[in-house]
């Protein structure tokens, strides 16, 4: 290397020694340039290389896992099957309900998903071998009759650590759609039935959930055939369900157990021995109570206003609420309206259409389109119409609403709703709050079809046996989650669950590789910290890893 001056400069040039007919002679091999530029290139390239992953709601979710002992559980629940070189039963389907809880994703898409986290510094594993043929074979090592084992087992262990209550539980069902086809003869919980989403047209499986209305905390579930209604369900589901909660050791008698009305029936109510329950009725089919005038209702602190009595149901005195909802009435007033609406114009449309007919036509096929009209559920008694005929084969409509049966529709049956219950020594505002703790199994079934944190879809099983594995993987996912808002919550902080993951995902680890430099053999060193982010994301995941060093 030779150096050489330009104009009040030098300049560095790389060279190479070399003979010209014997003689020794310099060829220039690379310009280098100046002396700053050589500084600051070497500078860059001793620069240490980096890259950062997602570290925040992986690191929580694993923090909160091994607290309740999720993978411990399983495999000693599973100890007398092979275990796997890349990662135990109880490993895999806990990575698997952490990516239900992060980023819902098929099997086949997790190795990619998790590449991007920091799951293999955290788990020591190759994710890469994680397919989802890995998956599948791991899945089928679980018997079914396992699972409500293990699944008792942790949920016992989140009541005790986390000071679950229970003397409150919330029971609802939902059912979500799948892709299995029709003439698929190697499983029977997906069926086609009243499909909550709207997709009628594929079969779906069904799931009752219990939830506390302590932060909405899973404590029970049951899988079953997608074309059962609740009330069919409901004994089955609540037998499993109170087996569940004795093998936790809560006690049966000192829990009052909130359903809705599509649970109940004479035989469902009989069978609930010994059981505190409160739930609701179908107004309509009380008359008695709906007469009663709303100048003598009781009205509760929040402004609410209720009649309390008693009444002989399924042989026994019962004690029944009726509370009047503004809010309720109000919406079921403007549905009035709007199938009045439609309503109307059909009728007007089928009058002009018989007043403009050239060809005759059959009584029987008007009075039909008129009855589909006037005898909906909804508009029966409030539209009445008339077929009057002009001459043979020739009709004329008349139509009109009944303003008297539209007023006492407003003012007696909307708005209504019944509740009914054994708690006798209860307030009415506990009997009210009671039943409208609803909501948390409610916001539960919305958050586990949230196609972004938590959701049980995408699910592509197709066998019974790896359905009920995988929904037993996306509770895991949502008891970790819903322990973990709880704690959020408590901690002054008003988020949804999204907004809980999605704050802990801005949390990134990054990692810096700084090579030695010369004359300083050795391995490169690694450093590790986590990258800027907002301070309130930070002070969340600080309330789930507050001791976490950097390196």
């Amino acid at each position: 290397m030779i150096k050489k001056k330009i104009h009040s400069r030098f300049y560095w040039y790389a060279v190479e020694s070399t003979r010209v007919d014997g003689k020794p002679r310099s060829r220039y091999v690379a310009y280098l340039g100046s002396a700053e530029e050589i500084v600051k290139r070497r500078q860059a390239e001793a620069a240490p290389r980096s890259f950062s992953r997602s570290h925040g709601v992986v690191s929580a979710l694993k923090r909160l896992a091994e607290r309740l002992r999720i993978a411990e559980t399983i495999d000693e629940t599973l100890d007398k099957h092979e275990r796997s070189s890349i990662a135990s039963v109880g490993t895999t389907l806990l990575l698997a309900a952490i990516g239900r809880a992060a980023h819902p994703t098929s099997k086949r898409g997790f190795a990619a998903w998790a590449a991007t986290t920091t799951i293999p510094r955290l788990f020591g594993i190759n994710v890469a071998k994680m397919t989802s043929a890995f998956f599948w074979d791991q899945m089928d090592k679980v018997p079914e009759q396992s699972l409500s084992l293990i699944e008792s087992q942790i949920l016992a262990r989140a009541v005790s650590q986390f000071g679950v209550t229970t003397d409150l539980l919330l029971y609802d069902t939902t059912n979500f759609f799948t892709y299995i086809a029709t003439d698929n003869k190697h499983c029977d919980l997906p069926q086609r039935g009243d499909s909550k989403q709207r997709r009628n047209d594929l079969r779906q499986m069904a799931l009752a959930l219990l939830v506390s209305r302590d932060g909405g905390v899973p404590l029970g579930s049951y899988v079953y055939r997608g074309n059962r209604n609740d009330v069919s369900v409901f004994t089955e589901a609540f037998a499993a369900m109170r087996e569940r909660l004795t093998a936790m050791a809560v006690a049966i008698e000192s829990i009052t157990f909130v359903y809705d009305k599509g649970n109940v029936s004479k035989a469902n109510q009989e069978r609930l021995d010994g059981v505190g329950y409160v739930t609701a009725l179908v107004p309509s089919h009380h008359k008695d109570l709906l007469a009663q005038d709303e100048s003598s209702a009781e009205t509760l602190a929040d402004g609410t206003r209720v009649w309390r009595s008693r009444k002989r149901l399924w042989g026994e005195e019962q004690t029944v609420v009726m509370l009047v909802s503004e809010p309720l009435r109000q919406g079921q007033r403007a549905g009035l309206d709007q199938h009045l609406g439609k309503a109307l114009l059909r009728l007007e449309r089928i009058r002009q259409g018989l007043r403009a007919a050239r060809r005759r036509r059959p009584r029987a096929t008007v009075e039909t389109a008129v009855a589909a009209i006037c005898e909906a559920p909804q508009l029966k008694g409030v539209v009445t119409a008339k077929i009057l005929e002009r001459r043979p084969g020739f009709f004329d409509l008349d139509f009109h609403m009944d303003m008297e049966r539209y007023g006492q529709l407003c003012a007696h049956f909307f708005g209504r709703r019944l509740l009914v219950t054994n708690r006798e020594q209860w307030s009415t505002q506990e009997i009210v709050t009671a039943y409208r703790g609803q909501a948390h199994v409610e916001r539960a079934f919305r958050t586990v079809k949230d196609p972004f944190h938590l959701a049980v879809r995408p699910q592509y099983h197709w066998t019974d046996q790896k359905i009920r594995v995988h929904i037993f993987c996306c509770l895991m996912g949502y008891l970790l989650a819903s322990l973990m808002l709880r704690e959020t919550r408590r901690a002054g902080w008003t988020c949804s669950s999204r907004q809980m993951l999605d704050l802990l995902e801005q949390v990134r680890l990054a990692t810096y590789i700084e090579e030695r430099g010369e004359g300083r053999p050795g391995r490169p060193k690694m450093r590790q910290r986590i990258e800027e982010c907002s301070p309130e994301a930070m002070r969340l995941y600080r309330r789930f890893m507050p001791e976490e060093a950097e390196s």
